[in-house]
C-alpha cells in the first residue's frame, strides 16, 4: 500500500506499508528512499500522520534523514525482485506468485516464452492458453522489465474469468489459488492432444514396483505438461476391510501435485497466560500446560501456584480491548491458538473488618445480653419496621460497596477542536493493552485516579515530566464517551461508574505514552514455564499424514470384495518424490459445521536438508529424497482475516527477500522460519 506517512519528527514522505500487525492494530511503515532502518511502527489509530499518495511527499522527499547529502530513489536490487501492486485484497494472490516466480526452471520456462509451443488450444478443460499466457506476461514483466513493481491486473482478470471465485475483490487462500493455477496451467500446456480413456489400476497381489509404473504410465497417457514434470509425485494408499471374513487389501498409486500436511492431535496444550501482577511485582508471562480438553479450573489453579497469585480476573484481549472474561467454567477449547490471555492480580477480596464494624457488632451483643423482659415484649409491628428499614438500609451500603472491576483502555488525545460532542472510541482508536481497576460506587475521584496512577506507572520510566498524567474519562457499554460526564478529576464531582462501563486514558504525552505502549507488550515480558519446550516439526506434520487412520462414516470406501460400504484402515506413503515439493500445512480446520479455526503453532522445518527418505516405500527406487526451502507463503492473522506475504530466495544472487505486495527488502535467512509459514516450496536437491 502507498501513502504519504509522516515520520518521528514530523516530516512527510511517500511511504509503504511493508508489514501488519493486526493484534496491535499497527502497521510498519518504510519510508521510500530511506534504509528500511528509519522503517517505523505507527498505530492505525495515529490518522493524522498518514494521507493519500502525493498530499505532503512533496515537501520531504529531497531532505535528507540523520546525514548529508540528497536521498536516492530505492530500485529493485536484482533482477526478479518486484513487488505486486494490491488490487484489493489480493495480497493472497501475490504471496502465491512471488513463490511461483522464484520457482527454479519453472520461472525461466515462462519469462523466456518457452511455454507457448505447449499450449494445447483444444484441451476443453483449458483455457485455450489465455491463463498460461496471462501468467506468461506478468513473469515476463517480473523478470524482463525495468519496474520496481508491476500491477497483475490482467492476470487477476484472467483467473476471475475462468474461476469465479476469485472475480471479486473478497480475501481468499493463497494455497486454494495455487491449487487452481497449476491445474490450469497443466490443462493449459498439456501436451496430450488427445486423451484416450483409461482404467483405475489396482495391485492384485503383484509387486510395488510394477504396480506403481504401470499407474504413472497410465496417467501419462492423459498428462503430459511442465507441470506434471515439475510438481507430480505419486503416492502410494493401502485401505484394508475391517470384515475380518473379507480381509480385502486395495493398494493404488495415485498422483499428487502437493502434500496438504495436517497438525498431529496433542493431549495437552501449552497457553500463555500474561499476569499483570500487583506493583511492585513486574509484569511476567507464565508458560501454562494443561490437557487440551476440559475447564480452565486447571489451568487456573496451576497459574495460581506458578505466579504466587491468589485473587486475580482473566479475560482474552482483542483489539486493544478486554474482549470477553475467561472463568473456571470455561472451556480450554475455547482460547484459540493466537489469543492473547491476560490475568489480573487483585488484592484481596476478604480484608479484615474496620475497627468502627467489630466495635458496633460488640455492641450489639452486649445490649441483647442486658435486656429485660419487658424489652422483648416490645410491639411487635413497630420491631418489624425497624427490622424491615434496617435490613433495606444494609443493603443500599453493601450495594454501594460492592466492588466490581473496571477495564481502563488507552487512546492518544485529540485536539479539542477536532472532537465531537460524543466521541465513538471504537476498536481502530484504542491502542495497547488494557489495564483493570476494582472499585465501588463510591469510590471517589482521588481514589480512582490512585488506581490508576498505580497501575500505568509500573509500565513508565522513573523520571516523568510535568503533566504526564492522561486525561481520564468514562465511557458507556458501546464504547462511547459519556456527555452528561466531564473527565474525572480530583476537584470534579464523583464519577458515576456503573458495572459494565470502561474508563479511557486519553494520553498526550507521545514520548510518554510510546513507552508505555512499549512496555505494556507482552511480547517483550519475561517468561516463566516450559518455555524452551520442543515444538512441532514439518517431520511431525508428514508423520501424521502418512500415519494410519480408520475412515469415517461419511468417508466408507466401497469394498469391491464384500460388496459394501466399509470404515476401512487407510495408509499413506511417499512413492514417487517431485522435482519441486509444495508442503501445504493445514492451519485452517473445521473444528465442527459451525466452527472453523486457525492453528497459529510454529512448525520449525529446514531451510536446507529437507529429508523425506524415511517416508518413502522401500523398494520404489528412489535413492533418496532430499530438498532445500527457496519460498515460503505466509499468512498473519486469524480466520476471518489477515494478510499474505512471501519469503523467497532469488536464484541470481541466492539471497532471500521479503514479498509485501508492492514492497520487496532483503532479508536475513534467519526471519523465514515463523508461525506465519503457511505454504512451504522446496526444490529437490540432486
Amino acid at each position: 500500500d502507498v501513502l504519504d506517512a509522516r515520520d518521528r519528527d514530523s516530516k512527510w514522505y511517500k511511504s509503504e506499508i511493508v508489514q501488519r500487525n493486526e493484534d496491535e492494530q499497527k502497521v510498519l511503515v518504510h519510508f521510500q528512499g530511506w534504509d528500511s532502518k528509519y522503517d517505523e511502527w505507527i498505530p492505525l489509530s495515529s490518522s493524522d500522520r498518514f494521507a493519500a499518495p502525493g498530499r505532503h511527499s512533496k515537501h520531504g522527499l529531497g531532505k535528507n534523514r540523520g546525514g548529508s547529502g540528497a536521498a536516492k530513489k530505492q530500485r529493485p536490487i536484482t533482477r526478479g525482485v518486484v513487488g505486486l501492486r494490491n488490487l484489493g485484497n489480493t495480497c493472497f494472490m501475490n504471496s502465491t506468485l512471488q513463490c511461483l516466480s522464484n520457482t527454479p526452471i519453472f520461472n525461466t520456462f515462462f519469462s523466456g516464452g518457452r511455454y507457448v509451443q505447449d499450449i494445447n488450444k483444444v484441451n476443453p478443460l483449458g483455457t485455450k492458453g489465455k491463463l498460461a499466457n496471462a501468467f506468461g506476461t506478468l513473469l515476463k514483466e517480473i523478470w524482463m522489465g525495468n519496474s520496481s513493481s508491476v500491477a497483475p491486473s490482467a492476470f487477476k482478470r484472467a483467473v476471475g474469468h475462468f474461476q469465479p471465485r476469485f472475480s471479486g475483490y473478497q480475501q481468499q487462500d493463497s494455497q486454494e489459488l495455487l491449487a487452481y493455477l497449476l491445474d490450469g496451467l497443466h490443462e493449459d500446456l498439456n501436451r496430450v492432444k488427445k486423451k484416450t480413456v483409461t482404467q483405475s489400476v489396482e495391485a492384485k497381489g503383484r509387486p510395488d514396483q510394477e504396480v506403481a509404473e504401470e499407474s504413472w504410465q497410465v496417467y501419462q497417457l492423459r498428462n503430459r505438461s511442465v507441470i506434471v514434470d515439475l510438481f507430480m509425485g505419486q503416492l502410494k494408499s493401502t485401505l484394508v476391510c475391517p470384515d475380518v471374513a473379507c480381509g480385502n487389501v486395495s493398494v493404488t498409486f495415485d498422483p499428487f501435485m502437493y502434500l496438504s500436511v495436517p497438525f498431529p492431535r496433542k493431549s495437552t496444550r501449552r497457553l500463555v497466560v500474561n499476569v499483570v501482577h500487583i506493583p511492585p511485582r513486574s509484569p511476567q508471562s507464565y508458560v501454562v500446560t494443561v490437557e487440551a480438553s476440559g475447564k480452565c479450573r486447571v489451568l487456573f489453579q496451576t497459574l495460581m501456584e506458578m505466579a504466587r497469585i491468589q485473587y486475580f480476573v482473566c479475560g482474552e484481549i482483542y483489539k486493544s480491548k478486554l474482549y470477553r472474561f475467561i472463568t473456571e467454567e470455561s472451556e480450554i477449547g475455547s482460547i484459540r491458538q493466537g489469543d492473547v490471555i491476560v490475568a489480573y492480580e487483585l488484592p484481596d477480596k476478604n480484608p479484615q473488618k474496620g475497627p468502627e464494624a467489630s466495635e458496633e457488632k460488640g455492641r450489639g451483643g452486649e445490649r441483647e445480653e442486658d435486656v429485660g423482659e419487658h424489652q422483648q415484649a416490645k410491639d411487635k409491628e413497630t420491631r418489624q419496621i425497624e427490622q424491615r428499614t434496617q435490613i433495606e438500609q444494609e443493603e443500599d451500603t453493601k450495594l454501594s460497596l460492592e466492588s466490581f472491576e473496571v477495564a481502563v483502555l488507552h487512546s492518544q488525545a485529540v485536539q479539542a477542536s477536532d472532537e465531537p460532542k460524543r466521541e465513538s472510541l471504537t476498536a481502530s482508536r484504542t491502542i495497547g493493552l488494557p489495564l483493570l481497576i476494582e472499585i465501588h460506587r463510591k469510590t471517589s475521584n482521588a481514589q480512582i485516579l490512585g488506581l490508576i496512577e498505580t497501575t500505568v506507572i509500573q509500565f513508565l520510566p522513573k523520571e516523568l515530566p510535568d503533566g504526564w498524567f492522561p486525561e481520564v474519562r468514562v465511557i458507556d457499554k458501546e464504547g462511547l464517551i459519556l456527555e452528561d460526564q466531564d473527565a474525572i478529576t480530583i476537584e470534579g464531582k464523583l464519577a458515576k461508574i456503573e458495572p459494565g462501563m470502561n474508563l479511557v486514558l486519553m494520553w498526550k504525552n507521545g514520548q510518554v505514552f510510546d513507552h508505555f505502549l512499549a512496555a505494556c507488550n507482552p511480547i517483550r515480558w519475561s517468561k516463566v514455564g516450559d518455555v524452551n519446550s520442543q515444538g512441532l516439526s514439518v517431520h511431525d506434520c508428514v508423520e501424521q499424514f502418512c500415519k494410519k487412520e480408520t475412515l469415517s462414516k461419511n468417508d466408507a470406501w466401497y469394498c469391491s470384495k464384500c460388496k459394501s460400504f466399509q470404515q476401512a484402515s487407510k495408509k499413506l506413503d511417499l512413492y514417487r518424490c517431485p522435482e519441486i515439493l509444495i508442503v501445504h500445512l493445514k492451519r485452517f480446520v473445521n473444528r465442527s459445521t459451525t466452527y472453523r479455526e486457525k492453528i497459529a503453532d510454529f512448525v520449525d522445518f529446514p531451510i536446507k536438508g529437507l529429508n523425506l527418505s524415511q517416508y518413502l516405500v522401500l523398494d520404489s527406487g528412489e535413492n533418496d529424497a532430499i530438498y532445500d526451502l527457496f519460498a515460503v507463503s505466509n499468512h498473519m492473522g486469524g480466520i476471518h482475516g489477515g494478510h499474505y506475504t512471501a519469503y523467497a530466495r532469488n536464484h541470481v544472487t541466492n539471497r532471500w527477500f521479503l514479498f509485501d505486495d508492492s514492497s520487496t527488502r532483503e532479508v536475513n535467512i534467519n526471519v523465514v522460519k515463523s508461525s506465519a509459514a503457511y505454504v512451504l516450496y522446496y526444490q529437490r536437491r540432486h
